[in-house]
C-alpha cells in the first residue's frame, strides 16, 4: 500500500520501523529483540504525537477482547497446536483475517500503516501473552523441554539415539 502524501514524513510510522539501517529507530524496539516494535511507542496519532498510556491501555484491552472472542475461543490442543500468529494464519486464515479488520475497524490509529503491520502486532503480542499462560498453566516452558513433557503427559517416553543427542523419535508405553 502506498503511504498517503500527509504520512511521508514518518511521524505515524506507515512502514513498520527499522531498528538498524538508514532510518533506525532503536526507541522502537525491545533491547534484544529489534524485530519486536514497542507497539505503545508506535501507535501514535495522525500528527505523530504519543498516545497516552491510559489510551494505550484501553486498545489493548480492547485488542485482547477480540482475539479472546475471534481466535483464542477456537477449540484446540494447547499442548498441541501453540496459541501464535503463524498457527492462526495458516490453519484458520479466514478468522485471523477477521480478527484484524476487526481490530483495525475498532481502532482507527491502527490504521495509519501500511499492510496492517500495527493490527497484526498488537494481535500477535496479545497471542505471545496468552502462549506463555498457557505454557505455565500445563507447565510447560518450551524447547526440548516442553518435547519432554509433552510426550510424558500423553503417555509417551523419548527414545535417545543419533549424533545430535534427543532423537524426536516417541515410542508408546502402551506396546
Amino acid at each position: 500500500m502506498v503511504c498517503p502524501v500527509q504520512y511521508e514524513d514518518g511521524e505515524v510510522l506507515w512502514t513498520k520501523p527499522q531498528a538498524d539501517g538508514e532510518n533506525a529507530r532503536p526507541d522502537l524496539f525491545y533491547t534484544g529483540n529489534e524485530s519486536r516494535p514497542i507497539m505503545a511507542r508506535c501507535v501514535v496519532m495522525e500528527d505523530g504525537t504519543p498516545i497516552s498510556d491510559r489510551a494505550f491501555e484501553t486498545l489493548s484491552a480492547k485488542v485482547s477482547a477480540i482475539v479472546a472472542h475471534q481466535l483464542i475461543s477456537i477449540s484446540r490442543d494447547p499442548m498441541e497446536e501453540p496459541c501464535c500468529k503463524t498457527f492462526f494464519e495458516a490453519r484458520y486464515p479466514k478468522e485471523w483475517s477477521a480478527c484484524i479488520n476487526e481490530v483495525e475497524s475498532w481502532e482507527p490509529l491502527l490504521k495509519l500503516c501500511g499492510g496492517q503491520w500495527k493490527a497484526i502486532a498488537m494481535v500477535q503480542q496479545r497471542l505471545n501473552r496468552e502462549s506463555i499462560a498457557e505454557r505455565r498453566k500445563i507447565g510447560v516452558s518450551g524447547g526440548v523441554g516442553a518435547v519432554r513433557q509433552r510426550a510424558n503427559r500423553s503417555g509417551k517416553r523419548k527414545v535417545q539415539g543419533g549424533s545430535s543427542g534427543l532423537c524426536l523419535v516417541f515410542v508408546s508405553l502402551l506396546m
